[in-house]
């Protein structure tokens, strides 16, 4: 007779020493009853619970697994009998009344659990194996990882049997154990990504090298003939080719999630087999930890030469005994200045900071006072300042500009010469590396494109236009190929069945199957899988939707500068107050002053929008772009004019500070369904 569950995690409680929490010994229990105790091998046990022991300290090896797996079926074995006999005897007999379980057909008795019989059992209600409540019992830092608790009931019923199937039965029972092996698969697979989550190592912070040694080691470029990566057991690339050629600007795209990110932190922490550790290669860090400093001396930070040499001559001057000595030291030290041009790292620095949309007034302010958008242009300028022999760049535009986009654009651009003006460039024997969603800048600034899917990189010559097109026509080409080589298999086929039994033609038909089975394996370009979505057609409203009249708008004055310092939040918020008819620049230095009340940011504003409507708002950051969306919305109200709205209107209004708003906890379906929750409800 088998056994209940709750005798099962008691003896589950007992081997594991109470290191293993309720949920997880409900869940392991539920498995354990699932594949039947009276059948179960150690192998199996170990396979199917293994994991958790491991994972929970129980053991340490699978020597130890196998030694508590052994335990644990003794003591279920052992406690079968005394069950059985309180629920009325044995459950079946052989026609001499010795229970099966317990003699051979020669009425020897057998040793626990060997040779016992077992047939199906019907059940009038589908079996559940638990709710699987964590393996924590704590809720999960990172939503991009793992089940949480509300997402992870796994639902292992079977499907209600009727009547005495045993062919039925067996094919529930397979399966819902092979839908239970996958959810072990996926379950384990999310522990080790979440271990890898919080154990990798952070981006090395950029560097600044001096000379070009790590270039000419370089040679042409970097070659690797083979590497793979792998990542809590996924393997993301197997035996791919890196090939980057100096000079060379590359765009690397593919599917969300494949991998992009994580080969470009391989690259930068230098965990790729083969790469010269002597080149530079720099990425945007992904945080930093900020104390008082400015943002110039943020970027300068970086050439820790110079500051070395910096401070060591400050000590060197302070000296009260200025011997030969130090005179000599003192030259040592302004040579090698010169050597690295220290005396032009502030205005490089500067430049690269400007180009990034940061005004006179905001190089000088401390990073700490800077929202989110503004710190992360200060480590993508730390990283350009740099100036690495390889440069990872991933999604850089998101928090620029329309200006700094297009400074950033020309700074990367192979052209010769300046470009609008511009003469910082990124030096022409370095190699870049480029992930971004925007096809603009992937076309004004790549030179190739590398194609990551199906765990491999392709390589292709031109931008992103040129790779998407020559792509397309391989797609089509071997289309055709697999075409007319399948029309070539019927016909050849239908040769061969026609005349099979033909002794005269025998030896045409054996030429026919050899000539089948020498017909090559065609490689089909895979398309990346895409996701489309419906949404629904609204409602026919009358012009005019939306109407601005007149409108105008300021903040209230304030009644002292003790937020001056939140100035570069408002700049990127666009809520900062540019005096009327200032220009562009000007603007920008007024909004890091930050507001000093009462001036107008949105003035004598006109607008309509209707059905056929599609607007963008251009300007630079703090013109107030995001202040006229609060304004058609109604979160802000006009100082002056009215705004005008269909009464049967209904506005989508999703701002940059959604994202600060979320709870991290939650993965992406649990928030939609926190924010719907009634949709959710009635779905």
């Amino acid at each position: 007779m088998g056994q209940d569950s709750e005798s099962i995690i008691d003896a589950l409680r007992t081997v594991t020493c109470g290191k293993v929490d309720d949920g997880t010994l409900e869940y392991m229990a539920g498995m354990l009853e699932e594949e039947g105790v009276a059948r179960l091998s150690v192998g199996t046990a170990c396979d199917l619970i293994g994991d958790f022991l491991h994972d929970a300290g129980v053991s340490k090896n699978d020597k130890e697994t196998r030694a508590v797996c052994e335990k644990l079926l003794s003591l279920l074995r052992k406690d079968a009998a005394p069950r059985d006999n309180a629920a009325g005897g044995p459950s079946e007999q052989t026609q001499g009344g010795n229970s099966t379980d317990d003699l051979d057909g020669s009425g020897v008795k057998r040793a626990d659990g060997e040779g016992s019989l077992s047939k199906p059992r019907d059940f009038a209600t589908p079996m559940k194996l638990g709710d699987m409540a964590g393996h924590s019992g704590r809720s999960f830092d990172d939503p991009f990882l793992g089940l949480h608790q509300n997402s992870a009931k796994v639902n292992y019923n079977a499907p209600v049997l009727y009547g005495t199937d045993p062919e039925g039965a067996a094919a529930a029972a397979a399966a819902a154990q092979q839908q239970q092996r996958l959810q072990q698969q996926r379950e384990r697979h999310l522990r080790q990504l979440k271990e890898w989550e919080k154990n990798k190592p952070p981006l090395p912070p950029p560097k600044r090298k001096h000379g070009d040694k790590q270039l000419k080691k370089m040679g042409e470029g970097i070659l690797v003939d083979s590497f793979s990566i792998a990542v809590a057991g996924r393997e993301l690339l197997i035996d791919a080719q890196l090939k980057l050629v100096k000079g060379r600007r590359y765009g690397l795209v593919g599917r969300n999630g494949i991998g992009k990110s994580t080969l470009l932190s391989a690259l930068v922490r230098q965990e790729i087999h083969g790469v010269d550790p002597d080149i530079a290669i720099g990425m945007v860090e992904q945080e930093h930890l900020w104390g008082s400093e400015t943002v110039l001396d943020a970027v300068l930070a970086v050439d820790e030469d110079r500051l070395r040499l910096l401070e060591e001559e400050q000590v060197l001057l302070k000296q009260e005994d200025q011997s030969e000595k130090v005179g000599r030291r003192l030259g040592v030290i302004y040579e090698r200045l010169q050597e690295i041009d220290a005396a032009n790292a502030e205005k490089t620095a500067a430049t690269i900071l400007r180009g990034l949309g940061f005004t006179e007034s905001m190089q000088h302010m401390k990073v700490t006072a800077l929202s989110g958008g503004w710190r992360m242009r200060v480590l993508l300028a730390r990283c350009l300042f740099s100036d690495p022999d390889v440069l990872l760049l991933d999604e850089p535009t998101n928090h620029l500009d329309l200006e700094a986009v297009q400074w950033l654009t020309n700074y990367l651009s192979v052209s010769e010469g300046p470009v609008d003006g511009q003469t910082m460039r990124c030096g022409k024997d370095k190699i870049v590396i480029v992930v971004s969603h925007a096809r603009e800048f992937l076309n004004d600034v790549c030179t190739d494109m590398i194609h990551f899917t199906n765990q491999n990189l392709t390589y292709y010559k031109g931008d992103f236009d040129t790779f998407e097109s020559v792509r397309a026509a391989q797609l089509l080409q071997q289309q055709r190929q697999a075409e007319a080589q399948q029309a070539k298999i019927k016909h050849v086929q239908s040769f061969i069945d026609k005349f099979r039994y033909n002794a005269k033609r025998a030896s045409l038909v054996q030429s026919r199957i050899k000539l089948l089975s020498k017909l090559p394996m065609l490689d089909m370009v895979a398309e990346d899988p895409s996701l489309h979505f419906n949404f629904k057609e609204p409602e026919v409203l009358a012009a005019p939707l939306l109407q601005a009249e007149e409108v105008s708008f300021s903040y209230a004055p304030r009644k002292s500068d003790e937020e001056s310092e939140g100035a570069a939040e408002d700049a990127e918020t666009d809520d900062a107050e540019p005096t009327a008819g200032a220009s562009p620049s000007e603007k920008a230095d007024e909004n890091a002053r930050g507001k000093e009340g009462g001036k107008l940011i949105v003035r004598g504003l006109n607008l309509n929008v209707d059905m056929d409507s599609r607007i963008a708002l251009c300007g630079v950051n703090g013109s107030g772009k995001s202040t006229i969306l609060k304004l058609l919305v109604g979160s802000e109200q006009p100082t002056k004019g009215m705004v005008h709205r269909n009464g049967k209107l209904r506005i989508g209004y999703f701002t940059q500070q959604h994202v600060d708003q979320l709870d991290l906890t939650l993965n992406a379906v649990q928030s939609l369904q926190m924010r719907y929750e009634e949709k959710a409800n009635r779905n």
